[in-house]
């Protein structure tokens, strides 16, 4: 059956065998991840299949199949999806900082939690003062691994 999936990120997808996807987003928080366990003749035509393990009677034509080591500092969100907690000093983090504007609100938060922030005077577009807040924090990047793994290309 030929369909489009919607948003199956972080679950085992409902791909059926035989079936022809056209797209969805099956993407998964660790690389190698084994989806469709005993899935077999599927034609991928499209779809975001991040960090999943193609099954090797599966045609692959088209769609993303990237594997990628996530940054738990920088996607919090993925955390409670599975993706572990890392320390601050991760091996993912840059030894480069950088200044980011915050809002007002976040800086009182960082205030209030004792982290530093700067903050400075602007001109807005209407010619007024305004005051920017600016933290200085670590850049966190995410590894890309490897391209594809154990994808089937079919004609």
């Amino acid at each position: 059956m030929i369909r489009t999936f919607g948003n199956h990120a972080f679950t085992d997808p409902p791909i059926k065998s035989g079936d022809t996807v056209l797209a969805g987003n099956f993407m998964q928080h660790t690389p190698g991840t084994v989806i469709c366990e005993g899935v077999e003749g599927v034609t991928v035509e499209g779809g975001l299949f991040v960090n999943c393990l193609i099954p090797d009677s599966w045609i692959w034509r088209h769609g993303n199949n990237c594997q990628i080591e996530f940054c738990a500092n920088r996607h919090p969100e993925m955390v409670a999806h599975g993706l572990p907690a890392e320390p601050d000093d991760c091996p993912h983090r840059s030894p480069t900082m950088v200044d980011v504007e915050v809002s007002r609100e976040d800086a009182v938060k960082l205030k209030t939690g004792l982290k530093p922030f700067t903050t400075t005077t602007r001109k807005d577009g209407n010619g007024l003062d305004e005051t920017v807040f600016t933290e200085t924090k670590y850049v966190y990047t995410d590894r890309v691994l490897k391209p594809k793994i154990k994808a089937k290309v079919g004609p």
